[in-house]
Formats: structure tokens, sequence, C-alpha cells
């Protein structure tokens, strides 16, 4: 499927396994098993991996150098990203994320 200069590729479980923007291709390996799947590996165009880590739900992210832990409010959201000092390194992206506003117009 493409959209643009976007292109995705699916495996025959309907999982997305690359996309492609303008020519960069990025990569997944993903565990279809779960009831909801789960990205286990993202290989950037550069050939960077992210690991990403599960136990009842995302715990966090293995790249080169860096581990992140992902936090959650009460409702399982995720509301920030950690390194390992505990400092939070995402928090802002996550931010505007969830204070986008949805089609009926509530915040």
């Amino acid at each position: 499927m493409a959209a643009g200069n976007t292109a995705y590729r699916y495996d025959a479980e309907n999982q997305r396994t690359a996309v492609s923007v303008d020519g960069q291709e990025t990569r997944y390996v993903i565990n279809a098993q779960p009831l909801l799947s789960q990205l286990l590996v993202r290989t950037q165009p550069d050939g960077t991996q992210t690991y990403y880590v599960y136990g009842l739900g995302l715990i966090g992210q293995e790249k080169p150098g860096q581990y992140l832990t992902f936090n959650e409010d009460f409702r399982g959201s995720t509301v920030a990203l950690t390194d390992e000092t505990g400092q939070v390194t995402e928090h802002e992206k996550i931010k505007n994320i969830i204070q986008q506003k949805i089609p009926n117009g509530i915040d």
C-alpha cells in the first residue's frame, strides 16, 4: 500500500512489517500472538535497532546506549518516558498528542 512518497508493507496476518518514506525503510518485528500485537524490534534506515520490553504491558525500549521506561497514568496510558537516571525524556511529545482535540471538538 502506498500514499504519496510513503509505502507500507504487511505480512500474511495483516501486521505492518515495514514503512518506506522517500525511499528510507523502517522495518518492524511483530509478536502477533497476544490479543493485541506487540512491536518487538524496530530497525531504522541507518540500521539502528530499538528493542521493546513487555511485562503485563509495554515496560521499556532499549537502543544503543539508552534504555527508556514507559510511565503510565491510572488508565494505563503512557504519559512519559524516563531514562536510566529517572529524568523525563519524552514527556512533551506525548503531552502534545494527548492534548489534541478529537473530531467532536472536546479536548
